[in-house]
């Protein structure tokens, strides 16, 4: 077994397609197919499903996947420590992220990665949300699975999952808030307000009971009326007049003309938090970045982490 064989085969796993997988790893389509084949070979079982579809993983694969990711992952950890003995942080390192954080605080934390660790390159990665499955849940999962080497998560009062195999420490709380038309004279919502008004919400689990909980507690008998997926749309409806929002402020990334911010009756928040693997958690690309959060936000859980006296920063 072949560490550029359980390359093709993720990079096909991830992209559901070989000519996609060929891309990412700068290789011919042929050599991917070579690659998994051989592997198939190796092992003795069909680790993919080819068809109009794309490519996706046998039911067998599907336990050998997790394992695979933890190999390379260890081959990446073992380079990593070898350049940080020369006296570097470099590598890829691959953040779970939401929507409102890749909009709001990846963009600066990436400079200044850029800026102190210039051969440290930072992945993004935002998986798909089953409708039935908190995101909570599904950055938690990603984790737990290697998929990723951080991951932001969000937290919400209720319903919080344990996190089995992962470290986390709380950034910072996100408040929520109501969007109301402009014309809306005063600056919080009053509890006869969440009783005049159809209430939006974000079609996201975890949302969904964060709000719905607090609706029970503020304003019994009312609930939400409408579960939009798209924040945009969401918005949109508030400007068309349709009812309020209520959401999380960090999820706004642009209000439209004619829309303003108030606060709740009481206040509601979430709490942001970051996580890794434990199993990575000496991984000298997941300290940097780990360091270079704990700057932006020196009050947070975050630990004061080194990475070792010969290491400068390389800009």
């Amino acid at each position: 077994m072949k560490l550029s064989q359980l390359k093709g085969f993720l990079a096909v796993v991830d992209s559901s397609s070989f000519s996609e997988a060929a891309l990412d790893l700068g290789v011919s389509q042929a050599a991917i197919s070579h690659s998994v084949a051989e592997l198939e070979n190796e092992l003795g079982i069909k680790l993919l499903d080819r068809g109009r579809f794309g490519a996706r993983p046998t039911r067998a694969a599907l336990g050998i996947i997790e394992h695979a990711r933890k190999i390379l992952q260890s081959e990446a950890a073992i380079n990593q420590e070898v350049a940080l003995h020369k006296g570097l942080v470099k590598g890829r390192l691959r953040v779970g992220v939401f929507h409102s954080v890749a909009y709001h605080l990846m963009p600066p934390l990436m400079k200044r990665l850029g800026e102190k660790y210039p051969q440290l390159d930072i992945v993004m990665f935002e998986p798909v949300m089953p409708n039935s499955q908190s995101c909570i849940y599904t950055y938690v999962e990603i984790l737990q699975k290697s998929e990723v080497d951080a991951s932001f998560i969000h937290l919400s009062t209720p319903n919080t999952p344990k996190m089995e195999n992962v470290l986390s420490w709380k950034l910072f709380t996100d408040p929520y808030v109501a969007v109301v038309p402009q014309e809306f004279s005063r600056n919080r919502l009053s509890l006869k307000d969440l009783q005049d008004y159809p209430i939006i919400v974000e079609a996201e689990k975890a949302c969904e009971e964060t709000i719905s909980d607090f609706l029970r507690q503020e304003a019994p008998g009312v609930t939400p009326k409408y579960f939009i997926q798209d924040e945009a749309a969401l918005l949109n409806m508030t400007a068309q007049g349709l009812g309020i929002s209520i959401l999380a402020k960090l999820a706004i990334t642009h209000l439209p003309a004619g829309l303003r911010i108030v606060d709740l009756p009481t206040p509601l928040e979430r709490t942001i938090a970051i996580g890794v693997h434990s199993a990575n958690f000496k991984v000298p690309a997941v300290r940097a970045f780990l360091s270079v959060l704990k700057e932006f936000y020196p009050e947070s859980e975050l630990p004061s982490l080194s990475l070792g006296k010969e290491v400068v920063e390389q800009a």
